[in-house]
């Protein structure tokens, strides 16, 4: 049996991770638990819903598959303990890669992620490559009439924090576009520390002065927000450093055009045949996740994304539609063919086995074997 620690809330990315994988496990007849990391149910009617209450009620004989911080992985039971983690910086804390240090095996989506571990001291555990997903049944392209006179709708999708790099996004913004063109930038975003939070306070901080329209779209059902990503023309992401990037590939998955930095496993994953890559300079991570926020410990560096080089993707995008849905096209095409979450169990239940048939080896010539 396969016990999962997961998130539950069906919003955030790393809810949909878990259940994306799961749903394909559970097509394969993986017999599966699961164990919520943040108190919610899975919803009732998905096939994998074997109930556990807490991490102490998993079978101890089976295999935990934690998804989420690395400082969930201590609350993993069971015969085999693996970690599925992301990290976005080119240095993991210390105090994180201790929590990572006693499992069996950890998994991360990208082997710039995979170098980022070792590089950090994670040399007693193997690390596999185990990419993500994408549920190419609810994230796929819904025709849409034409601009008419609706202006040319630019996203972005994410948390309000600096990593994100919405400062750097305003301000390309402000360069790229007057306040009367014909353009409009939506930003999908919320504040989970800062439950009054809201977008006009936050921009008049950034003072990016007169520009073109800034709209707010706040947390939603997914469904809608497939929806969102279909009414609009372009997806952006100015993110300072992705250990993934989902809301890139959903938009993709939905043939969406998407402009994205060349840093960490973006700089991996995407390239100029289906996305427009920004020009990044390295920079000290020098704030922890949010403006407000220090470091946990040593976090390396991550990307600064170029104002200057967003704002000339961001016009051209906008003055040539034509490359841009040829580019979603091409970017549904690589989703189909890289980032299912059926293509992340086969490679997950091929590294399960072979650390299987691994450990049976030893067990069986140290005279441990039946």
């Amino acid at each position: 049996m396969l016990t999962i620690y997961g998130h539950c809330d069906g919003l955030s990315g790393v809810s949909r991770h878990a259940s994306g994988f799961a749903g394909a496990l559970a097509r394969r007849g993986v017999e599966l638990g699961w164990v919520p990391l943040d108190h919610r149910r899975p919803p009732a009617a998905e096939p994998w819903t074997g109930w556990l209450s807490n991490g102490e009620a998993a079978p101890s004989d089976g295999t935990a598959l934690g998804i989420g911080a690395p400082d969930v992985m201590p609350r993993l039971r069971g015969r085999r303990r693996i970690g599925w983690v992301v990290w976005e910086t080119t240095r993991m804390p210390e105090s994180h890669v201790c929590n990572l240090r006693d499992l069996d095996e950890v998994w991360t989506p990208t082997d710039w992620g995979r170098q980022v571990l070792v590089d950090s001291g994670l040399r007693e555990v193997p690390v596999r490559v185990v990419p993500e997903g994408v549920d190419l049944e609810v994230f796929q392209p819904i025709p849409q009439a034409g601009l008419g006179d609706r202006p040319f709708r630019f996203l972005s999708v994410g948390k309000w924090e600096r990593r994100k790099g919405f400062d750097l996004l305003v301000k390309a913004w402000a360069e790229a576009f007057k306040p009367d063109d014909p353009v409009e930038l939506v930003l999908h975003t919320y504040d989970a520390k800062r439950p009054d939070w809201r977008l006009d306070h936050a921009l008049a901080r950034l003072d990016a002065g007169d520009c073109a329209p800034i709209r707010w779209s706040r947390p939603a059902p997914l469904l809608s927000l497939v929806l969102l990503y279909n009414r609009c023309d372009v997806a952006v992401s100015a993110t300072r450093g992705e250990g993934w990037g989902l809301p890139i590939f959903e938009a993709m998955a939905c043939a969406k055009p998407v402009i994205a930095p060349a840093f960490g496993a973006l700089g991996e994953l995407l390239d100029g045949h289906i996305a427009d890559l920004i020009a990044v300079e390295t920079a000290p991570a020098a704030y922890g996740w949010d403006a407000d926020g220090d470091p946990p410990g040593e976090i390396g560096d991550w990307g600064e994304p170029r104002i200057d080089h967003l704002a000339e993707l961001l016009r051209r995008a906008f003055e040539n539609p034509d490359r841009g849905a040829e580019l979603g096209r091409r970017g549904r095409h690589a989703v189909e063919q890289r980032w299912t979450w059926d293509r992340s169990a086969e490679v997950a239940l091929s590294a399960v086995s072979q650390t299987q048939e691994l450990s049976k080896t030893v067990l069986e010539s140290t005279g441990g074997g039946a």
